[in-house]
């Protein structure tokens, strides 16, 4: 050896660089791909005996009988063997079968050379090359009840559900509460804790140093339980501040019922509307200095609350108070004995004329926001669509723009209000929600086509993609573009193969070489005849190295 090294031993204690090296958190390298195998696709057979496959139609099998006696059936014709549809005159298309409808429509829309592309741009390529009676009708519902396009693209509808909402009939019915911030620090605080009464409109503006369940539950016990009483019921959000169990157990203490909303619909919460009035005051007086809006915020919560509320007609102290909030000016200038209270009826009288306000108000806004909303509704047993809300994690490789839509489709189990729905994941039954009409789609779907079991084929499905190699798709293309223009038809090789190196002449469908994975194309008269027509139609073998097959060895199968 070249050097002579002694080993001594240092205890972790006093050798904390190494232990920091080796604790460092590196930027993760790029995420492993998992041996990936291309698709087997039995397609080529549908292109390279194409009238043998309008000859097992029915309906074709008649026209071309026609044809071949003499008659002429309006705008069909044979061209060669195959039988086309003329349509503008002198445009060639390829009349489809039916049982080929499916693979026509899976090739132009769900494979990669369709994309999931709209109705007219997927009716235009099909209508292009082929034919067949009501094609249009047949992709837009084939498009309309694709579950890859409803969960990736946007709702178009608009916005959904009605006004539905319950008003209180007096003070300490029901208190709206909620948390705003993180704002810049002022004498220490970073939060503000807003309660509102939902009957008078009264506001409380607590500052608050962190935004905790402790902090929550010492603000409401000593600045307004302790002075004004208790209320029926608290109703907040799904904060895991509101949702903890010390918060819960609080309120269940105190004999208050908590109301949650539902998640991601914040609009019935009347502490968001405050939350805004409150924000607007302190940008107007500290957007220069954001460092001294706590001192002001006991100013701003007697101001919102010495003024009047339209839906009202009173001003929240008047109602939750009985009296008005005095200012130095009134005191100044004696106006405390000037004011109105004669003309004001006692608290009873008062929060029954109130009453007839909000009613009133309620009515003329429920107008308003129907106008512009759809009245979307959901029976039990309807299958839905979620809208998600995923975050972008860089560490994940998860971009919130790139990710679904909507989710997985949910079961509607329970009709909880006009505008709240119980959900079961279809998938997971033990994943239970509560959704808002605005975050659901309806889930369309189509019987899908039986496909053969594994005991019949060894072959897995799948109705998402298809994928084709660029020389596969210029066969096919150019076998049907070599109609319209009278050419004679080209069939492909029984030995055609679409990649880069064959495999061994041992080697089954399923498995690879060390070097890669291979694309096989299957002659028509491979296929059992037993399979029947589905067979036909676009297969899609997902193949895995053997290597990355649970329960393999590494020789395969």
């Amino acid at each position: 050896m070249p050097f002579r090294y002694e080993a001594h031993h240092i205890s972790g204690s006093n050798n904390g660089f190494a232990d920091y090296l080796s604790r460092f958190p590196t930027e993760d390298a790029d995420p492993e791909i998992p041996a990936t195998v291309h698709l087997a696709v039995t397609i080529p057979e549908i292109f390279k005996d194409i009238t043998e496959e309008q000859r097992k139609d029915p309906q074709l099998q008649a026209i071309i009988n026609q044809l071949q006696s003499g008659s002429k059936p309006e705008q069909y014709k044979l061209v060669g063997k195959k039988l086309v549809y003329e349509r503008p005159p002198g445009v060639l298309k390829l009349a489809v079968p039916a049982h080929m409808k499916d693979f026509i429509y899976e090739y132009f829309h769900t494979s990669l050379y369709g994309c999931h592309q709209g109705v007219d741009r997927t009716v235009a390529k099909i209508k292009a090359l082929f034919h067949w009676p009501a094609l249009e009708q047949f992709v837009r519902q084939k498009i309309q009840n694709c579950l890859p396009c409803q969960r990736s693209k946007p709702d178009q509808q608009g916005a959904k559900g009605h006004l539905s909402s319950f008003l209180t009939s007096k003070p300490n019915e029901k208190l709206f509460i909620d948390v705003a911030g993180p704002l810049p620090m002022s004498d220490g605080y970073h939060f503000v804790f807003i309660a509102v009464d939902a009957f008078s409109r009264f506001v409380f503006l607590i500052p608050l140093r962190k935004a905790t369940s402790e902090t929550v539950i010492k603000s409401l016990q000593n600045h307004i339980f302790n002075n004004f009483g208790l209320w029926n019921s608290v109703c907040s959000d799904n904060d895991t501040i509101f949702t903890s169990k010390r918060f819960t157990t609080f309120l269940f203490s105190h004999g208050i019922h908590h109301q949650r909303l539902i998640r991601h619909y914040p609009n019935p919460n009347l502490a968001e509307r405050q939350i805004k009035n409150m924000k607007s005051a302190i940008i107007a007086f500290h957007a220069e200095d954001q460092t001294k809006w706590s001192q002001d915020l006991p100013f701003i919560q007697a101001a919102l609350n010495s003024a009047l509320v339209s839906s009202t007609g009173f001003t929240p102290a008047r109602i939750f108070l009985g009296r008005e909030l005095l200012t130095p000016l009134h005191l100044r200038w004696d106006e405390s004995n000037q004011s109105s209270d004669a003309s004001i009826p006692p608290p009873a009288d008062l929060w029954k004329v109130v009453y007839e306000n909000l009613v009133r108000a309620h009515r003329k806004m429920q107008r308003d926001y129907n106008s512009k909303h759809k009245n979307t509704q959901f029976s039990v047993g309807d299958l839905v669509l979620l809208k998600t809300y995923i975050l972008s994690n860089k560490l994940k490789h998860v971009s919130t723009k790139l990710s679904f839509r909507y989710s997985d489709p949910y079961e509607i189990t329970k009709i909880k209000s006009p505008v709240t729905y119980e959900l079961k994941n279809v998938a997971n039954p033990e994943d239970l929600k509560l959704a808002h009409p605005q975050r659901l789609r309806q889930r369309r779907s189509l019987s899908l086509p039986t496909r053969p079991s594994s005991a019949t084929s060894s072959a897995s499905y799948s109705t998402s993609r298809t994928t084709l190699e660029s020389t596969q798709l210029a066969a096919c293309l150019a076998n049907f573009t070599g109609i319209r223009a009278n050419a004679s038809s080209r069939s492909l090789p029984q030995d055609a193969k679409v990649t880069s190196a064959s495999p061994p002449a041992n080697t089954s469908r399923r498995s690879c070489t060390e070097s890669g994975c291979h694309l096989q194309l299957t002659p028509l008269d491979a296929v059992a005849p037993n399979q029947g027509v589905s067979s036909r139609r676009t297969q899609l073998q997902q193949l895995t190295p053997p290597a990355s097959r649970p329960g393999s060895s590494p020789g395969g199968r």
